[in-house]
């Protein structure tokens, strides 16, 4: 019934939301070319791989962006709040020029996980996610599965629920050491006795 409505009308909000309700998270292609800011290129696959263990927050971004650029504050402050070991924050940005992306993250201080994807938004991974508008997160657990598509943005108190629940199940796997969360807990229920 669906997707006879989809067929049958020009309704683009609708086909938008019901295209990105059908993606699945295993068949999408992450063969893109990503440039560091010392000109190193790396796949996006070969970058979550060596990053497994740890919960990665990809942020897809420009330089043109305004919206992206009110979200680095919070941005800052998710990276301050993990360890490197459990939690990894991505950008990727879409910018087509080079030079430019790298002045703005040496400004801001964002040099560090930050790439710009060599094939610009033409990319079958930004078709598959049907990407049309920045900011966009995805969310991927230890294991490198992305768990959430749209993630929400660093300001949003949610994305800390996703955060801590996907880190705390990655101790169920074995991936990570517990040591720093159950001190964080020890020290919480001391503050409450």
């Amino acid at each position: 019934m669906v997707d006879q409505y989809s067929q049958n009308h020009n309704d683009t909000a609708f086909k938008a939301y019901y295209n990105y309700r059908k993606i699945n998270p295993k068949a999408l292609d992450l063969s893109s070319r990503l440039i560091d800011s010392d000109q190193k290129e790396i796949g996006l696959e070969e970058l979550i791989k060596v990053n497994r263990g740890k919960v990665i927050y990809l942020d897809f971004w420009a330089t043109w962006c305004l919206p992206c650029y009110q979200q680095f504050p919070y941005i800052e402050a998710l990276i301050a709040k993990y360890h490197p070991s459990e939690f990894m924050y991505i950008h990727i940005s879409v910018d087509d020029d080079y030079e430019k992306w790298l002045s703005v993250i040496q400004k801001y201080g964002t040099k560090e996980n930050s790439y710009i994807i060599k094939q610009g938004i033409s990319t079958k991974l930004f078709e598959q996610l049907n990407l049309n508008s920045i900011p966009r997160y995805l969310l991927l657990d230890g294991k490198g599965e992305i768990i959430h598509l749209n993630a929400p943005r660093p300001s949003s108190t949610q994305v800390e629920n996703l955060i801590v629940r996907e880190i705390q199940g990655n101790y169920w796997y074995g991936n990570q050491s517990p040591r720093k969360h159950l001190s964080s807990v020890h020290i919480h229920f001391k503050e409450h006795k």
